[in-house]
This record gives structure tokens, sequence and C-alpha cells, in this order.
């Protein structure tokens, strides 16, 4: 696998009696970390990535669904994937109701004032909790599974569109084969 991508869905990322493949994929999310392959985990993947690496997931404090921004750590600026943005604030498209605590050594990315967790990185592993690849033409999709009193526009995603792409573009860019953890770390990851 020259690369890994979990996306998001409706369930919690422990929500294993209701969803009983979600073990499998956070032991494939750990195994793939531990063996150097490129990860990015989008909301739900966010999730089960922080998991898999050890973290404890938990409910938030409200839902955070719609558009919105996130705010970009300095370890942001400098990092192969989300520094291709700069800094300052992003815009993104939300819709969760869990987070997660960082995993040992990672690296805060983004947070926004609801949900200080938006984004983090160990190693060659993303997690995102928030949506980046939604585009402009998406909208009345996207407006049907939230309901009439939270959809989004297409001028909201837009504003996401662009540099969502870079983002997007930056992970797939990455050579397919990260260099090895350190054994300390393949140690925390391993199955």
């Amino acid at each position: 696998v020259e690369r890994l991508v979990v996306m998001g869905g409706p369930m919690g990322a422990l929500d294993d009696a209701d969803h009983p493949w979600l073990p499998d994929v956070r032991s494939l999310l750990a195994r793939a970390v531990a063996a150097g392959t490129p990860v990015l985990g989008v909301c739900l993947g966010a999730q089960l990535l922080a998991a898999a690496l050890g973290a404890r997931i938990r409910r938030g404090p409200a839902p955070e669904i719609g558009a919105g921004r996130v705010g970009l750590t300095a370890a942001a600026a400098r990092d192969p994937v989300l520094g291709v943005v700069g800094g300052g604030d992003l815009a993104v498209f939300h819709w969760h109701g869990d987070t997660f605590d960082l995993p040992d050594g990672a690296l805060l990315l983004a947070s926004s004032d609801a949900y200080a967790h938006q984004a983090f990185r160990v190693a060659h592993a993303w997690g995102l909790q928030f949506h980046v690849e939604l585009r402009a033409g998406d909208a009345a999709s996207v407006s049907s599974h939230l309901g009439p009193s939270r959809g989004v526009t297409p001028a909201e995603l837009a504003a996401v569109e662009p540099t969502g792409r870079q983002i997007i573009d930056a992970f797939l860019d990455l050579p397919s084969e990260a260099p090895r953890l350190d054994p300390i770390m393949e140690d925390q990851v391993s199955t």
C-alpha cells in the first residue's frame, strides 16, 4: 500500500458494538503507521487514527457542524502537508461531535475555539478532524444530510476548495515510503 486514507462516517470511532469492523480499521491504521505508510485520517478517520495510536476518544462539548475555520499552529507552517497553505486560519467544513486526546508524540497542527485538537501529525500520519476534500458543487449533497437548519452553501464550500486541493495534493505528493519510525514509536503503535 502506497498510502492510506480513512474518511468520515456517521458512527463514533469506538462504536464497535454497532459497527464491528471498526477494530479492524484501527488495527490497519496502527500497522500502516508502524510500516511507514503515509496515512491521512479525515473526521472519523482522524479519531480512528488517534485511537489506533493510543489516544482517548470522547464526546466533544457540542457538535461542530457547518462551515468554519481552524487556526493553524506554528508547527503547521513547517509541516509537509498543512504547510503548503501558509499560516493563520483555514476555511474548513466541520461535521463531528467527538474529539480525541493527542497521541503520544503528536504535533498539534490546528485548533478551533470549540475543539482544541483539530489536526495533528505523528511521523508520516495526519489526522484532520475537519473536512477539506469538499468542493463548491458538493453543497446540495452535503446539505441534504445536514437538514434544513444546518445546510452549507456553494460559496462556503468554495472557500474550502482551493486550500483543500493544496492539502490533498501535498499528501499525495509525499514519498510512498516514509522513513521508518524509531523503535520506541513502533512499539507504541504495534497491534
